[in-house]
């Protein structure tokens, strides 16, 4: 037909025929296909150009839209949001305040359209004030217009403001809201940690039929139930879905949900389930999956299902495996992992580094440092830092701190609380506790010169001084009141005293524990161990060789850390 039309002496008679040859040249594969009839147009008119203008990527929609003016050609509301589309996706606000100002002067701001495109414009930019202004501005307000200023506020965390919005119009809200608003207040539940917002959401969906056949609003509303710690509810609305109706984010969500809330079996039998259905895992199910693996046969198994699914080689899950077998102590996995994958970001080199230092292995991780061949960040020098302190090596943290400090320093960063938190930390663990509380900030920081106090002997000042600023700043945090059990005189009733405290305030107490897994033939059994846990089958054996190893590592009274 386009040859046709080319080839016809009829072909450029009228402004209409030319714009069927355009209509056919925007469908073809690509802008420059369409840009190239465009060229071959005798004179356009308004649509014309709006055409090609919709049909071009952004930044060259920009410079059509200049030749438009230049050729004096009118400025309707359709080519304006075409324009405002683009503007906001190349986060051009300078653009979009001049095409706000064009609409303004040819009186389209009443356009509905034209108007919710301002307000995605001015979201995407984030001028959620100037955005808010037009919002606000609209006399009609449709559903789009909603959704597009409740997904602004979200995605630029103003989830107050948009809960706000959403109770000062709940009833006009909820009387035209559709499945696209009802994710977007899933998103704000999320966040927020709803959960009654979340169960009444879920209530008007049903009413208003709006999970029939919604398999996106049912992920979004498994995903809400979860991180509003409604796993139950989660796992009873994922059990009630047809199996037709399960996709992969479907499964990848109970199965991160299953994994965030402590239930790791739970996990894996849904990964086992999702297989059995004959759903393809994605990296997202991988790192799901990941996170739910504890020991070392469990970590394998997953490590062999990314093999056989051939997402081993994805960024993502590399360096999630490397995290996960440092995690179980497996450094040689860690290794195989790290130096099989093609291609190795800041995150691999991270998680490699923070693997050696967990496992002691603090020489290993400065070593590796050394070979690191891309910019190290934030979290590489947090990794560092934590393997020195558990390593021991002050001397050589110290150095590495002072190298980010540097003039000539490629990391190009500052230093944060987190970082001062964890030399405090360093120099706490070495028995250097009053050059720690010299530089120690926040809640973190006291609680490790308070921890390092209690293994030290004659800083009893200090340490009652450490626990002060702990139970200042983290008052309803029962950790800091067991550490200052140990530096506190219980002669004086201050042990009482802090117990008292601790009802009068509510504060719980949560019991700790560690957890070993050991390989039994083809399957690993877990074992937890409290604080002077009498109800291991194996308590006996466990006590004798803590006693061994407390009588070998106590120092003789005399000698000071």
């Amino acid at each position: 037909m386009h040859r046709f039309l080319a080839s016809s002496s009829a072909s450029s008679a009228t402004t209409h025929l030319s714009y069927l040859r355009h209509n056919i040249g925007a469908s073809l594969p690509g802008p420059a296909q369409a840009l190239e009839v465009f060229d071959e147009m005798p004179p356009r008119d308004h649509v014309s150009w709006t055409s090609v203008i919709g049909a071009s990527p952004p930044a060259q929609a920009v410079a059509l839209f200049r030749q438009m003016l230049l050729a004096a050609v009118r400025v309707d509301g359709v080519v304006l949001v075409v324009l405002l589309r683009a503007s906001a996706a190349l986060r051009d606000v300078h653009l979009g305040s001049s095409l706000h100002a064009t609409a303004a002067r040819r009186g389209l701001l009443a356009d509905v359209f034209v108007a919710n495109s301002l307000v995605h414009m001015y979201s995407e930019c984030l001028r959620l004030r100037s955005a808010r202004k037009v919002f606000d501005s609209i006399a009609q307000k449709n559903i789009v217009s909603w959704n597009t200023m409740l997904t602004g506020l979200l995605h630029a965390d103003r989830c107050a403001e948009a809960l706000h919005l959403l109770q000062q119009h709940r009833h006009l809200l909820l009387h035209v809201a559709d499945a696209t608003t009802l994710a977007v207040l899933l998103q704000l539940c999320k966040k927020l940690a709803r959960p009654l917002l979340c169960r009444s959401l879920h209530a008007y969906a049903l009413r208003k039929l709006l999970l029939v056949a919604s398999t996106p609003l049912l992920n979004a509303l498994l995903d809400a139930y979860a991180k509003c710690g409604l796993l139950c509810h989660a796992l009873a609305l994922f059990r009630r879905m047809p199996l037709r109706d399960r996709n992969v984010v479907t499964w990848s969500t109970v199965i991160a949900a299953c994994a965030g809330s402590g239930r790791p079996r739970d996990a894996v039998a849904c990964f086992a389930a999702m297989r059995e259905a004959g759903q393809r895992p994605n990296a997202i199910t991988m790192l799901s999956l990941l996170e739910a693996c504890g020991g070392r046969a469990m970590s394998r198994c997953a490590h062999g299902v990314a093999l056989r699914c051939g997402l081993a080689s994805d960024q993502e899950v590399g360096n999630a495996l490397v995290d996960m077998y440092g995690k179980c102590g497996d450094l040689a996995g860690a290794r195989r992992v790290f130096h099989a994958m093609p291609v190795r970001d800041v995150v691999s080199w991270n998680s490699m580094i923070g693997a050696l230092g967990m496992n002691g292995r603090a020489s290993d991780a400065l070593a590796l440092l050394g070979e690191m061949n891309v910019k190290p960040n934030g979290v590489t020098l947090l990794a560092v830092l934590s393997a020195c302190a558990h390593g021991g090596l002050v001397q050589e943290g110290m150095a590495c701190l002072e190298s980010t400090a540097s003039t000539t320093s490629t990391w190009g960063m500052e230093l944060d609380e987190e970082h001062l938190s964890c030399v405090v930390d360093m120099l706490a663990r070495a028995g250097h506790v009053e050059a720690a509380a010299k530089i120690a900030a926040g809640a973190a920081a006291w609680s490790a010169v308070l921890s390092g106090c209690r293994a030290k002997r004659n800083v009893h000042d200090l340490g009652r001084e450490a626990a002060r600023r702990v139970l200042e700043l983290e008052p309803e945090n029962s950790a800091g009141y067991l550490l200052a059990t140990g530096v506190v005189d219980d002669d004086d009733g201050d042990v009482v005293a802090m117990r008292r405290t601790m009802r009068d305030r509510g504060v719980k107490v949560t019991g700790g524990y560690s957890m070993v897994h050991v390989a039994v033939g083809r399957h690993e059994e877990e074992h937890r161990f409290a604080s002077w846990d009498a109800r291991h089958p194996q308590r006996v054996q466990v006590y004798a060789m803590l006693h061994l190893l407390h009588r070998h590592m106590t120092p003789p009274p005399d000698h000071d850390l």
